[in-house]
């Protein structure tokens, strides 16, 4: 996973997770959750938030 690239396209608002997911080459949103988790610690939904 292109850790910069995701992390980017999590905190523009115009992206969904879905989209930050396919931008990353992912084709299940749900993979890429928690491929995320599992590397950042965070769900992408909460590091959008800031949780």
């Amino acid at each position: 996973m292109s850790s910069y690239r995701a992390k980017t396209l999590l905190l523009g608002p115009e992206n969904s997770i879905a989209t930050a997911a396919l931008e990353c080459g992912y084709q299940d949103p749900g993979y890429f959750a928690r491929v995320f988790r599992q590397e950042y610690g965070v769900t992408p939904q909460e590091w959008r938030t800031g949780r």
